[in-house]
């Protein structure tokens, strides 16, 4: 496995249950070593496996849970 750090700026996270939506939605992609959400940042953390995982994919989970999310870096 090849793993890749990638860093998302989200917006839309206001809450504490938004950080729990988060981290529920993209660890339940599987291929996700670490994940870190920074609420007050506006930055989610992932460490995934970048064979299984794109970041298109994680920016595409977050969609459909209802934020907008942008690479901030990979």
């Amino acid at each position: 496995m090849s793993y890749k750090h990638t860093v998302l700026k989200v917006s839309g996270m206001g809450c504490h249950s938004c950080v729990s939506h988060i981290n529920d939605a993209l660890l339940a992609l599987g291929g996700v070593q670490t994940l870190e959400v920074r609420m007050r940042e506006g930055h989610v953390a992932v460490d995934h496996d970048a064979d299984a995982i794109s970041v298109e994919a994680l920016v595409q989970v977050l969609g459909e849970e209802g934020y907008d999310a942008l690479p901030a870096s990979t």
